[in-house]
């Protein structure tokens, strides 16, 4: 037997079954569902009808004539339909069932006052979503907007369908042009049931139209929390950015986790030196990574009032050597060179880590700048002045640190002139 009609067999099984138990069953009637449905399937429904419109009229079944309504309707035959439709409706006065046929046959005559007709009366039998969506419906068809959003209501009102709430979200948002009224609805119904992310989706969709980025922080931590994706909280992390709120940001990237390295990027930016330095640690710890070392080592010299305590200081150098033992980087490079300059722990060598930069980067200003500061200490103040020049030139006197070097080395190489 082919699969189809195996496929056959079992709905009619499932659709028939109440029929074989009943008092007018007939020996025959298997075998013409079977032949009603297959024909069917192979679109036949001339044959189909013909099988089924057999088994009404020998068992007055309504499950039959309801199927072969259904087949008239599908062959077109719309006036024969109604017709046949009217005549069970004198025998089956309250059959919602035909009263749905009809209402099919008059939205395709395009007759929507006896189809409203029929669908309030349905409506009044029955209080259930469906038969108000489907009031809703007739409405739609008619562009009546209001009139159907207050059946959709309706329909919401039952059991807060999303398939109801998809409905009212559109004829508001396109149809009407009630944006506002829309996102409220959504907004509403998030908060009490929930946040599919259907819907959140949406909402994004609408905060992003109208520039609304409290509203799109919202919904992104809203679906941070509910689904446990770190895409949404990166995206709450990116809004905060953009509204410049660091202190939100930070609190957020603490209390979820979801991006640590733009936490010590955010610490950086606020100054948060203590915070940065533990957290590159916990970087080093987890990675063995050399560069967090060294990270965590200038983040522990920036953080500290007193740049001059000697227990800071040799917590840095020790760091930053080991980190220069292994790596040659020119930003490490330089920044243990002008510790050691600054604080006059080993001038020449300071200096030679400081070259070391430059052959890397040899139009570097900040490498430049220590540098002069090293000769400057070696009180070298010609070649000292000669270097901080060409410093001054690029990038002027904003930086204070500069201003100092600049004013010092000038005044130190007038003295020694006079």
């Amino acid at each position: 037997m082919s699969s189809y009609k195996i496929i056959i067999i079992t709905i009619s099984l499932v659709f028939f079954s109440g029929c074989v138990t009943k008092q007018n069953y007939f020996e025959d009637e298997n075998r013409l569902i079977i032949l009603g449905l297959d024909s069917e399937v192979r679109g036949d429904l001339n044959s189909s009808y013909n099988y089924f419109n057999k088994l009404y009229v020998v068992t007055n079944n309504l499950e039959y004539r309801i199927k072969e309504i259904n087949l008239l309707i599908k062959l077109k035959e719309l006036s024969t339909a109604k017709l046949e439709i009217k005549k069970s409706l004198k025998i089956y006065k309250n059959n919602l069932m035909l009263k749905k046929l009809l209402i099919t046959i008059y939205l395709q005559e395009q007759n929507f006052d006896k189809s409203l007709k029929i669908a309030l009366e349905i409506l009044n039998q029955e209080k259930e979503i469906r038969n108000y969506d489907l009031i809703s419906s007739i409405y739609l068809l008619q562009q009546k907007y209001d009139e159907a959003l207050k059946y959709l209501d309706g329909a919401y009102a039952i059991g807060h369908s999303e398939e109801i709430l998809d409905k009212i979200i559109t004829t508001l948002y396109i149809y009407t042009g009630d944006k506002s009224k829309a996102i409220s609805y959504l907004e509403t119904h998030i908060r009490l049931y929930g946040c599919s992310k259907k819907f959140c989706n949406n909402l994004i969709s609408m905060y992003a139209e109208k520039q609304d980025v409290d509203g799109l922080i919202s919904i992104y931590k809203r679906m941070y929390k509910e689904f446990k994706d770190k895409i949404y909280g990166k995206k709450v992390a990116e809004f905060l950015i953009f509204k410049k709120d660091f202190k939100g940001v930070v609190l957020f990237l603490e209390s979820s986790g979801v991006n640590d390295k733009l936490l010590l990027d955010i610490y950086k930016i606020e100054k948060s030196y203590s915070k940065a330095r533990d957290l590159t640690l916990r970087f080093y710890k987890k990675t063995n990574d050399i560069n967090y070392l060294a990270q965590s080592a200038m983040l522990e010299y920036e953080g500290t009032k007193n740049k001059s305590d000697k227990k800071i200081l040799d917590s840095v150098v020790k760091k930053l050597k080991e980190v220069v033992s292994l790596l040659d980087n020119d930003v490490y490079q330089n920044y243990l060179g002008y510790l050691l300059i600054e604080h006059d722990l080993d001038l020449k060598g300071g200096m030679e880590l400081i070259k070391k930069a430059l052959q890397k980067d040899k139009n570097s200003v900040y490498y430049l700048d220590s540098l002069a500061w090293g000769y400057y200490k070696l009180k070298n103040y010609k070649e000292a002045y000669k270097l901080m020049k060409i410093v001054v030139d690029k990038i002027g006197l904003e930086d204070s640190e500069v201003i100092f070097h600049w004013k010092t080395i000038k005044s130190s190489l007038k003295k020694e002139d006079k």
